[in-house]
């Protein structure tokens, strides 16, 4: 998943170990800039039958969520 917003651009990768990662960066770096942000074990809870998906990442206090709205 590749996605940004005004502030931030975010990517969760399926690593070949099996884990889940987060990168971001703060605007205005792009992805070739080293990242602001990586998570690591991300869990995955799916939405109804439709076949969306939230990507969640924790960290200390924090929750980082995700979704991937495929409707």
């Amino acid at each position: 998943i590749h996605c940004e917003n005004k502030k931030f651009t975010i990517k969760i990768d399926h690593l070949k170990n099996g884990d889940i990662r987060y990168i971001s960066w703060n605007k205005p770096k792009t992805i070739s800039n080293e990242p602001n942000l990586i998570l690591y074990d991300g869990k995955i809870e799916r939405q109804g039958t439709a076949g969306g998906q939230y990507y969640i990442f924790k960290s200390e206090e924090w929750s980082y969520v995700i979704e991937n709205n495929l409707i």
